[in-house]
């Protein structure tokens, strides 16, 4: 049965280096077969993104079923599919995003987080929530030129850190992340708790 790993985390977070430095690590360790899964890259996705933009998604209930509703769809159609020939499949985010940045309160992260399990969206085995200082998070974001979310947004962006955090507090199959320091020995400390989590 393919074992789940999921990465989730606020912009600049460090979700991207961290899975492309586990990805080196699991080449030189692993020998099953592995691979990485985004499913808002799809384009069912990219319409209900679309929708919301313009307008034609505006009612909050609505865009909460919707994405739900097509985030199973791509996983019947698109993701399921890869899961049957995978021993190892690494989530790059999935419905703990949509909780986090959909959600006002606790509370209502928790009712998204239902509302996707509902639909047979599989949960993972691991889940990695990342994490870093204010500081690190400014720096990253400028360095990839991410001018669009200067420290006018940083207020929002740790405001979704505290409720990713407070997801690995309360959920058994999430452990908070530190992703300050080396990336290869990040990966190498990420690749020992996947193991010690019996996720491999």
């Amino acid at each position: 049965m393919t074992k789940i790993i999921c990465f989730e985390g606020t912009h600049g977070s460090g979700k991207g280096t961290l899975i492309a430095s586990l990805l080196r690590e699991l080449k030189n360790n692993y020998v099953g077969r592995y691979g990485v899964i985004r499913d808002s890259e799809y384009p069912e996705f990219e319409t209900v993104k679309k929708n919301i933009k313009s307008g034609v998604l505006s009612n909050k209930n609505e865009i909460i079923t919707t994405i739900a509703e097509t985030r199973a769809q791509i996983y019947l159609k698109h993701i399921n599919p890869q899961l049957n020939v995978l021993d190892l499949a690494i989530l790059d985010r999935s419905y703990y995003t949509s909780a986090v940045w959909q959600s006002e309160s606790l509370d209502e992260m928790y009712d998204i987080i239902a509302e996707n399990e509902s639909r047979g969206i599989p949960k993972a085995n691991l889940t990695f929530i990342l994490f870093a200082l204010p500081e690190v998070i400014m720096n990253r974001l400028s360095f990839r030129n991410r001018f669009d979310l200067n420290k006018h947004n940083l207020a929002g962006i740790l405001r979704d850190q505290e409720k990713y955090l407070h997801l690995a507090e309360n959920c058994e199959e999430c452990v908070a992340f530190d992703t300050h320091g080396e990336p290869m020995e990040l990966a190498r400390k990420a690749y020992n708790l996947i193991s010690a989590n019996n996720a491999l």
